[in-house]
């Protein structure tokens, strides 16, 4: 785009590069001063764009997007035919729009729960404690920085058992957005990690790596 293309004071980029290069489209590149810290809506913003011949998206380190409150469909169809390579920068994260789904996905569910079944105060109140929960059993990383649970797992056993039709594919594309904008995912605890190699009889193993480190 040049170093001309300055979006400093852009606040909406919806559907920006929608349809863009549609069929011909092979490399976009935003350029320096493509900025995006003050936008708070990219709904739709990559949507069909380089569908056919799009081969790598990168994200500038500009991209930011912590005051985003709606990606819907931010990419979707983007590069669906030759699409190998999408790199998000280092300041995609989407708490903004996380919160915005919780929010709505809390009030509908309660609402229901009141005005369908009947929960009252308290059960409502209880059912939010275990909501939460479940949320952030999700979210906690184990000693390898890896999750002890995935909501993927959850919307797996919930198809299984009742048949609910819950997009796996979609729920795991969520936690893997989470996880990127989480430092610790998969930076292992290593007083743990050297804890279970004694445990487990790797006591040569263990040595050896506590001579590197300390």
């Amino acid at each position: 785009l040049g170093d001309y293309f300055d979006t400093r004071n852009v606040t909406n980029m919806e559907g920006m590069f929608m349809h863009c290069g549609n069929a011909t489209l092979e490399t976009l590149n935003l350029g320096p001063n493509f900025y995006t810290d003050k936008v708070t809506n990219m709904a739709y913003m990559f949507a069909n764009c380089g569908a056919m011949k799009l081969r790598e998206l990168h994200l500038t380190d500009n991209f930011n997007t912590q005051n985003v409150t709606d990606m819907n469909h931010m990419f979707s169809q983007c590069g669906t035919e030759s699409l190998t390579a999408l790199d998000l920068g280092e300041h995609f994260n989407f708490t903004e729009v996380a919160n915005n789904v919780y929010n709505n996905t809390i009030t509908a569910a309660a609402w229901t729960l009141h005005d369908v079944y009947g929960f009252g105060k308290k059960r409502i109140k209880e059912f939010k404690i275990n909501f939460d929960k479940t949320v952030q059993d999700t979210l906690d990383l184990d000693y390898l920085g890896e999750h002890y649970v995935k909501m993927e797992d959850f919307a797996h056993e919930l198809n299984v058992k009742y048949d609910l039709g819950i997009d796996c594919i979609r729920v795991a594309a969520c936690q893997e957005l989470h996880d990127e904008s989480d430092a610790n995912y998969r930076m292992c605890q290593i007083d743990r990690v050297l804890e279970e190699l004694h445990k487990n009889g790797f006591k040569e193993a263990a040595e050896f790596i506590e001579r590197k480190l300390y």
